[in-house]
């Protein structure tokens, strides 16, 4: 049975559409064009062993779900590509592509390339034919890396950590820069606390609060997190939902406030 039948919104053409990419679902969140009327959100399983692979698991989720075949206002992707990188913006095509490959070793090739605010590009890998079949299938479809929407979502200066399900994304910030930004698959708290710590020492932000943004993860598990970090000596400070997402309902806790830059 599909999550999201044709008949669950009257009228799409007024709503917009997200998707986010990862290795264990996709999810949708299909937003209201009215402040205060509820957002709906899904997370749709990908079953790869099934499937076959991969991205004829992304495809029948997407035909399974005939709602978000419709014609929306807007529609973004967000890709989730473990190959992803920040790199200068003043670099030229092919040094980019070095600058990736020596990263990532020479199979490694660019598919999507994303400017920030500031003197920094976000370049990832993603399936090419993958994006070819959001790209055939959705019209006019907006498609980014999940860390870029993650850099214009946070441009004060701090530490910034998106406390998602399996995974935290962060942004740090200083003087009005962007300084780095990265995501890693979590587990535990415990190790989501042992990376912010070790990733504080690392770009220098061992003196600074660390703001963390439940979105996704559990109360308690945000709990224990800062918990620990505090234990480190780490000062955190826990931070609400943007305003934006607080008026798509009480299902925006759980959706990270980058959504909104897809």
């Amino acid at each position: 049975m599909p999550q999201l039948d044709k008949d669950l919104i009257s009228q799409p053409e007024l709503w917009s559409l997200v998707m986010q990419l990862s290795d264990r679902r996709l999810t949708a969140a299909l937003l209201p064009p009215v402040d205060g009327e509820q957002m709906i959100l899904s997370h749709i399983p990908l079953p790869v062993a099934t499937a076959g692979s991969y991205a004829k698991a992304v495809e029948e989720a997407v035909y399974d779900n005939p709602l978000l075949l419709s014609d929306f206002s807007r529609i973004g992707l967000l890709t989730s590509s473990p190959r992803v990188a920040l790199i200068p913006a003043c670099l030229d095509d092919k040094a980019a592509e070095e600058a990736f490959e020596a990263t990532f070793g020479s199979e490694a090739c660019v598919s999507l390339r994303e400017p920030t605010w500031r003197e920094a590009v976000v370049v990832s890998d993603d399936d090419e034919q993958l994006l070819a079949f959001f790209r055939r299938t959705f019209f006019n479809i907006t498609i980014r890396p999940t860390l870029a929407a993650m850099i214009e979502c946070y441009r004060a200066d701090g530490l910034w950590v998106s406390c998602e399900d399996a995974v935290i994304r962060w942004v740090y910030n200083l003087d009005g820069n962007l300084m780095a930004a990265n995501s890693f698959d979590i587990s535990a708290p415990e190790d989501a606390a042992y990376y912010v710590a070790a990733l504080r020492r690392v770009v220098g932000a061992d003196r600074g609060t660390v703001y963390l943004r439940r979105a996704g993860a559990s109360r308690e598990w945000c709990a224990a997190m800062a918990d620990m970090l505090r234990g480190a000596s780490c000062p955190v400070e826990m931070v609400n939902a943007s305003p934006a997402i607080c008026r798509l309902g009480h299902s925006g806790a759980d959706l990270p406030d980058y959504f909104l830059q897809a």
